[in-house]
Parts: C-alpha cells; structure tokens; sequence
C-alpha cells in the first residue's frame, strides 16, 4: 500500500484529484482514483493482474498520465485475493463499478461512457464480470492486456486456476463456466486484446485468441494485436520493442469508441422488445436494427424476443406460440418495452377467425402487458405501407391495432401512415430492403433510415 501511494504522490501533478476510497468496510479491498484536469467524461475501471496471488497495482497505473492527458479517469481496483473463494475478488470489482457510477456526477463521469481494463488474471476477472450478465455491470468497452481467459486444463494459467477455483479447480462444469470465451453473446461490448506470441506464461491460443474468436463470431467489435515478442506482463514498460505501436493502436482503438447519450431516464435501463422477424430481424442479426441502436446509443441493456413468423393472435407449429401468451416468458424487470408486429396477423387474418378475432386477442396482449409492466413504458410500432393498401387485411390491423393501443394508453407508431419506409416502392425496396421482392425485412441502411424517425416518437413519448 505504501508503493500506491507513493505512485500517487507522483501522479498527481498530473490530475484534478487523486485519492483512494474503501471498496469493503475494513479496507482490505480498495479503489483508487486519477481524476483529470480536463474530464471527457470517460472513465477506465482497472483491474490489475497477480495470478490471484497478488494484485499489481504499480504496473496498472503506469498508464495514468497518457489517459488523464486525454481526459479519462482512471480508476484503480486492489481487490482480495480469493484462496479458493472466488466471490471475494468477484464481489470486490462489482462494487467498485457501483462506486464508480454512484459518483459519476462528482467525478464528471459518462456512467454509459465506463470501460473495463484488465491485466493478466485482472483481464479474467474483468472478461467474467462482462460475459455474466448477472453481475449486472455492463462496461461500454473492454481492454485487455495478455489476459487470462480459459480455466479448463488446456492453455490454462495453473495459479489463476488454482487461486480462483479452489477446490473446483479439476471440475470440468466450473472450469467452462469462468472460461469467458464460453460466454460470449452478441451484447458483449467491444474489446481490444493486447498479447505477445511467445508468452509462455498466458498462452495467446487458449487465451487472447480464444476470446478474440468468440467476440468474432458472435459479431461483436473486437480487435486483436499479437506482438512477436514481448512476454508476460508488460504493461506499458518501454522494454517493450512494439511500445509506441502499441500505444499508438490502443489510442485510435479509443478514439474510435462511440460513448453513449447521457440520458438519466434511459442508461443503464432494460429495454425489451417483442415481435416477428421485424424484430429478430429475419435472416440479418438483430444488431443491425433501429431498436438495438437505440438501446446503444442510450446505454441500455437490450433483450430481444422477436421470433421470425411469430403471431400476435396465432399460434403457429412452425413458429411458436402468439405473442398475446408468449410474453408471460419474458423477465418482470423490463424498464420499456417496445411491441413491433402486425405484419403477419395481417397476412393470416382470415386463417386468425377475421379482425373481431386479432382484437379480442390483442386486448388479452395488451392487458397482460400492462399487468406485468405496471411500471414499465410500453411502445407499439405498427408495419410499414405495402402495395394496394387501402382496404387491405393490412390497413384493418394497423388501425384496429391503433384503437387498442389508444384504449390502454399505449403510444403507437402508425409506420405505414408515415412514408419513412415505402415498402410498397420496388426502388426503395432495392436500397433499403434485404432483397428487392422482401416487403417486411429492412437491411442496416433501411434501419438507420428508420432509427431517427423511430427514436424522435421513443423520446417524445418518455413521460
């Protein structure tokens, strides 16, 4: 501790504020800040390497000047070392990010503009925290230095292994469920992972590499740099022959990332939405639609219940049960909900038993929404236009759709009335759709076509 805060000392010429806060009560786990003279608003949570044996905070905070001459905050966790009780460590960094957002404001930080940083088995640490949703931390980036990724019996690094697991260590379920490239989903955030090839000590294929691949194919942003030498633990020691490379790739890496929108009545919050294949977005992944950049511009989790050929008011042997029941599924805590459908209850109306028939379920829909969601703000999007509207089976679900909505004071959309998106155009249809002949499915550029439009009516109907 005497070495932190000699480093402090030296440090704070350098930053706005420099001090150190207790994570636990008694001050085993801690948390130290390098505020900047000039604040982005962009914090950088770090969790030092050590095995699990040791936390080495004098090698994390060599960065400190770099970041604060850029504006970000760094903030430093010392955390317990687990001897087999691997919530102690975990515990620790899911409080200090807490620390981090509940002082937000005081420090002049983004809270939807936090990334996390790990070392070593600093970066195992911080990569289980982003892959377990249930840690409810939610970064908006990862950095990760020659992390430790894999706890299986391969490639492993047998001290974090031993240290972290304990008397799990030699069981195959608990080594799967901390290897972080395991977990990996579409919602995990960017990352960039730093490696050297002849690290003997994390070796890059079952580690770096393996993380690399799992964020890839789940078509997340990562970016992966292996240097050819350079070893274990080099943080930003100049002895590194790729330093100013380094340097360089991890400052255009940042400067690349997107902070989200302070908004306080929309970071951090659940967002869900429910519906066909508007909404799972057919055969393109959902991360390209209006609503999931929504929810990431406004630094919100997003979950996504859109099942392709889904029905609001008929179950379907191909493609599940209706929405007007499938929705009891979903979590309780959802802080909006937004119901984007209509499209195919239109095109099976008469197989549905007419429109008197998509009303009565509707309503069993909407009032089950509104029970399960007291609290919750429920949007509805109706489908876009399509040809020979006027008197279509489409035109009477989009208004009756609209009269049920006025009902149970549920803001609606009416997309087909607002000419954003003429699916009914075989030239718009080209630029815009996922083929020309599709009248449903917007490929990325329809989205962003869409998203302003989509959002102006999000935000206009928050109160």
């Amino acid at each position: 501790m005497a070495c932190l805060l000699l480093l402090c000392h030296a440090l704070q010429a350098q930053t706005l504020r420099t001090f150190t806060m207790n994570v636990t009560e008694k001050g085993e786990a801690t948390l130290t800040v390098f505020l900047p003279q000039k604040p982005t608003g962009r914090a950088i949570f770090v969790i030092p390497g050590g095995g699990y044996a040791q936390t080495s905070i004098k090698n994390a905070t060599q960065w400190v000047p770099m970041m604060n001459r850029r504006g970000i905050a760094m903030c430093f966790l010392k955390y317990r070392m687990p001897h087999g009780n691997r919530n102690l460590p975990l515990s620790d960094a899911v409080k200090a990010m807490q620390m981090i957002r509940e002082h937000a404001k005081q420090w002049e930080i983004n809270p939807v503009d936090i990334g996390i940083w790990g070392n070593s088995a600093g970066g195992h640490l911080a990569t289980t925290l982003v892959t377990h949703p249930t840690f409810n931390v939610h970064p908006a980036f990862q950095i990760l230095f020659y992390p430790v990724i894999t706890m299986g019996d391969k490639g492993v690094h047998k001290g974090s292994q031993t240290n972290f697991l304990g008397k799990d260590a030699n069981n195959k379920q608990v080594q799967e469920e901390f290897s972080s490239d395991k977990h990996v989903t579409r919602e995990t955030p960017p990352a960039i992972i730093f490696a050297s090839a002849n690290d003997e000590a994390v070796p890059v294929v079952t580690n770096g590499m393996a993380y690399f691949k799992a964020m890839a194919e789940s078509g997340c942003d990562v970016s992966l740099h292996v240097y050819p030498t350079g070893g274990h633990g080099w943080g930003y020691a100049t002895k590194l022959p790729f330093h100013q490379e380094m340097v360089r790739e991890l400052g255009s890496w940042l400067n690349n990332i997107r902070p989200a929108v302070q908004n306080s009545a929309l970071n951090l919050k659940r967002i869900g939405v429910i519906g066909d294949s508007y909404v799972r977005n057919h055969r393109r992944p959902y991360t390209e639609t209006w609503h999931y950049k929504l929810a990431k511009k406004y630094g919100m989790e997003y979950l996504n219940f859109g099942r392709n050929g889904n029905c609001i008011a008929m179950d379907r042997d191909r493609f599940g049960e209706a929405m007007y029941t499938r929705y009891k599924q979903m979590p309780d805590d959802l802080d909006y909900l937004l119901v984007i459908a209509g499209h195919n209850d239109a095109a099976l109306l008469d197989s549905i038993g007419g429109i008197k028939k998509y009303i009565e379920k509707l309503d069993l829909f909407l009032k089950g929404l509104k029970a399960k969601y007291p609290k919750a703000k429920i949007m509805f999007y109706s489908p876009w236009i399509c040809k020979n509207y006027q008197g279509s089976n489409r035109e009477q679900v989009i208004q009756a759709t609209a009269q049920e909505c006025k009902k149970f004071n549920v803001p609606f959309f009416n997309a087909a009335s607002n000419h954003t998106i003429k699916a009914e155009d075989d030239a718009f249809r080209k630029i815009y759709f996922q083929s020309p002949e599709d009248e449903a499915h917007l490929n990325s550029k329809g989205h962003d076509l869409f998203l302003p439009v989509a959002e102006k009516f999000f935000l206009e109907h928050l109160k």
